[in-house]
């Protein structure tokens, strides 16, 4: 005898967005950082990863563990060193499987890189 059962697939990664750097490529003096996501469909949990990496793909051994019922659903970090810095995120569907793709916020503490000075 067959057997049915609903799964929800999650096709998308969570969106992110910052309000303590809400514009990507500025610069903050503010050491401390808070990312927010929002998961869209009903999902199991997310993993998250904040590294010094444009594309990395968080996972259960090279990631932390967020749950869905978070709230509200964001992370602080403290005490981030100058540099340019981003924040990755995955959404597990029902079935603990993550998204293909990664969802990627970029922080930037401290000053801007000086663009320099010409010799006279």
């Amino acid at each position: 005898m067959p057997h049915e059962f609903r799964v929800n697939v999650v096709g998308a990664p969570p969106q992110l967005a910052s309000s303590t750097n809400p514009v990507p490529c500025v610069y903050s003096p503010n050491p401390t950082v808070v990312v927010a996501w929002d998961g869209g469909n009903p999902t199991v949990g997310s993993y998250r990863v904040f590294d010094r990496y444009p594309t990395t793909r968080p996972t259960p051994t090279a990631g932390t563990f967020e749950p869905t019922n978070k709230n509200p659903p964001q992370v602080l970090l403290q005490n981030v060193a100058d540099g340019r810095w981003w924040f990755h995120m995955v959404a597990l569907d029902g079935m603990g499987y993550s998204t293909k793709a990664a969802a990627h916020y970029e922080v930037d503490i401290g000053m801007p890189p000086d663009a320099g000075s010409q010799a006279r």
